[in-house]
């Protein structure tokens, strides 16, 4: 479906698809316009409709993503060579839609699905994901993001959003219904970095 724009002055940021956008000139047509772009990419669970689904082995697809049926949560542990021996093929898979999405000409990244870890805030993915397996998976998707010149978000991973790692590593937050849920106080720390810049940058006081 076609990017629509709307007339709000206000607006200077679109948030679409990737991957449904990528064989239109959605990205060119937008900055035409003077907004700049953030990309939706799933890192943290796969589906069934995407075009490289066939490339991800079996073993790393866990349990269904609970009201997603043709989604499926993934072992993160694979970009890590120390815990895996698949050769990082989800690392490899990852950085190509990477590529894709700075060939499109994506100003940054929403990665998707990066608290797999986390229980409390829904199904288990079926795989003994830890605190730090999902750190060190969350600052490799950070580092290769700027590793090709986009900026990347810190979306929804809310318990380790106080970690002086992450924080330091994201460039800013993306997060579904905090105020519906009271979790916007969780992100305090990117606030206190934007603020911090501003005031190092401009003339506020």
């Amino acid at each position: 479906m076609p990017v629509k724009v709307n007339p709000d002055p206000t607006i200077k940021i679109y948030d679409i698809d990737m991957s449904e956008n990528e064989t239109s000139d959605a990205v060119q047509m937008l900055h035409g316009k003077g907004y700049r772009v953030i990309c939706y990419l799933n890192v943290g669970s796969w589906g069934d409709w995407r075009d490289d689904a066939a490339d991800f082995p079996q073993s790393i697809l866990g349990s269904k993503y609970s009201g997603f049926p043709d989604e499926r949560w993934l072992d993160i542990r694979d970009v890590n060579p120390a815990k895996h021996n698949t050769n990082t093929k989800l690392a490899k898979i990852l950085a190509k839609r990477l590529d894709r999405a700075h060939s499109m000409g994506c100003d940054a990244i929403e990665p998707d699905n990066i608290d797999g870890y986390d229980t409390t805030a829904h199904e288990s993915t079926s795989f003994p994901l830890t605190y730090e397996d999902q750190i060190y998976f969350n600052l490799w998707v950070a580092e290769q993001v700027h590793a090709r010149g986009m900026l990347v978000a810190f979306k929804n991973d809310i318990n380790q959003a106080h970690n002086e790692r992450i924080y330091n590593a994201f460039d800013f937050v993306v997060s579904e219904q905090c105020f519906q849920y009271n979790e916007c106080g969780y992100f305090s720390d990117f606030l206190r970095l934007i603020n911090l810049f501003l005031r190092q940058n401009t003339n506020l006081h």
